[in-house]
């Protein structure tokens, strides 16, 4: 019996310790979201992604008018092809309506890779800035509240986007 109630004298002391010591940490959180678009560097990489984006589509459009440009011949002359004819025609122009769908995979892929090479300086010198904020601030936690981070209550007290757009110069 004395070894129980020292057990759980031991338990309660070492829990009460616990307790006392999560009230000690500072937790804040920013809005990165918010933060991309206020960097100065967002814009020129947007207007680069933009025109990224336009070479890609011009030469994939040229590619899809001459794709709908031989299904039309192909219909008109549909009526006077032998069958054979027009079987094997059709087949080449699925294989090429496939291959048009295959590149426009590839090509979002190519503007994903892009888009974070672009993003990537940008997100080294926020998560950066971020880091000394919270060293600085002796924040234990600094959550993102931006994209789909959903949050029930926010303290504004918490909100360090003041600190740490003064860290990158904003």
């Amino acid at each position: 019996m004395k070894q129980l109630l020292k057990i759980f004298t031991l338990v309660l002391v070492l829990g009460l310790g616990v307790q006392a010591q999560a009230q000690d940490y500072k937790y804040g959180y920013v809005n990165s979201q918010e933060l991309i678009s206020l960097m100065p560097q967002a814009e020129s990489a947007n207007t680069a992604l933009e025109k990224y984006q336009a070479e890609l589509a011009a030469a994939f459009e040229k590619k899809v008018k001459k794709f709908q440009d031989d299904i039309a011949a192909f219909e008109q002359k549909y009526q006077t092809m032998a069958p054979a004819q027009a079987q094997e025609v059709q087949a080449g122009l699925q294989k090429r309506q496939q291959e048009l769908a295959a590149e426009e995979q590839s090509l979002t892929q190519q503007l994903n890779v892009k888009r974070n090479e672009l993003l990537e300086p940008i997100l080294i010198k926020i998560d950066d800035a971020i880091k000394a904020v919270g060293k600085e601030g002796g924040y234990t936690m600094i959550f993102d509240s931006g994209g789909m981070n959903v949050m029930l209550y926010l303290d504004e007290a918490l909100n360090v986007l003041p600190q740490v757009k003064a860290k990158l110069g904003l």
